[in-house]
């Protein structure tokens, strides 16, 4: 469940200039899967050479859970890749953010009483949506697409 505050104020400085301050606060918690087959990549190193031969900082995918990562499922990766169902990620598979303060500044003048100029700025958090092109909740190896071509004999 999203939560968001948000307080302003806006002081008259001229007959013809407002100046405004805002502080908004977001919390967005990650997604919970109860079913338990959200998967999500860890990558613990930041290692840019080639072949990296410390198996610890490979990638690896990871289920919410714990016990066999393919407990319940028919999907099987390539042997190659690791996996695992160990809790590192936690329930969530990310971290959440409680400290999403976004302040916000605007400027209003009106030189004349035809037009008028108008700035502001402020800090946004980009919030999750659900994704109905990649639904990764709903399909535990990530996307899916079949084609179907016909055939034609000559």
């Amino acid at each position: 469940m999203s939560h968001a505050y948000y307080f302003a104020d806006t002081w008259k400085v001229r007959s013809n200039m407002t100046f405004d301050l805002g502080l908004r606060y977001e919390y967005t918690p990650p997604w919970f899967d109860a079913n338990g087959t959200l998967m999500n990549a860890s990558i613990p190193c930041h290692d840019t050479t080639p072949n990296v031969q410390n198996l610890a900082c490979h990638p690896t995918l990871v289920r919410i859970g714990s016990g066999d990562v393919y407990e319940g499922t028919v999907l099987r990766f390539a042997p190659n890749i690791q996996v695992a169902r160990d809790g590192r990620l936690g329930d969530r598979l990310v971290s959440d953010d409680k400290m999403n303060f976004a302040p916000r500044a605007g400027w209003a003048w009106s030189p004349s009483d035809k037009w008028s100029v108008r700035a502001g700025t402020g800090i946004f958090y980009m919030q999750d949506t659900g994704n109905p092109r990649f639904d990764m909740a709903r399909n535990l190896s990530g996307r899916r697409r079949d084609n179907t071509v016909a055939l034609t004999r000559t």
